[in-house]
């Protein structure tokens, strides 16, 4: 009996970190690249009034508020492209993203994004 339930507090456990780790393997990794080369584009772009424009943004948007805006853009522009996806799948892979920028980008590198998907102008 004591086997039994030790299989299925391991199960319970290890299958929903398995799981997020697939989800994140397959919806977010792919595009990392891509988002990371147009991070680098706003980091050339904005580099000569960085020092100037910066601490306007984080005053007028805030870090969270520009790391939200930036993946969330990024996810429609490089994910979907133009096409439709069900609610319930926009949520959940937008709340992914926002959970692993944390891991993948720090508040300068989301500034930068933030730079390039805000304004249109330097793309």
């Amino acid at each position: 009996m004591k086997y039994w339930f030790e299989k299925v507090i391991i199960l319970t456990l290890v299958a929903p970190m398995v799981m997020l780790l697939l989800w994140y393997v397959i919806y977010f990794l792919p595009h990392l690249g891509a988002i990371k080369t147009i991070q680098e584009q706003g980091m050339s772009e904005i580099a000569p009034i960085e020092k100037i424009i910066y601490p306007i943004a984080v005053i007028a948007d805030g870090n969270d508020g520009m790391r939200s805006y930036s993946l969330r853009t990024a996810y429609s522009s490089e994910v979907l492209k133009g096409e439709r996806i069900k609610m319930s799948q926009w949520h959940l892979n937008t709340m992914l993203w926002q959970l692993v920028s944390y891991i993948h980008f720090n508040k300068k590198e989301i500034f930068y994004l933030w730079v390039m998907y805000g304004m249109p102008l330097l793309n």
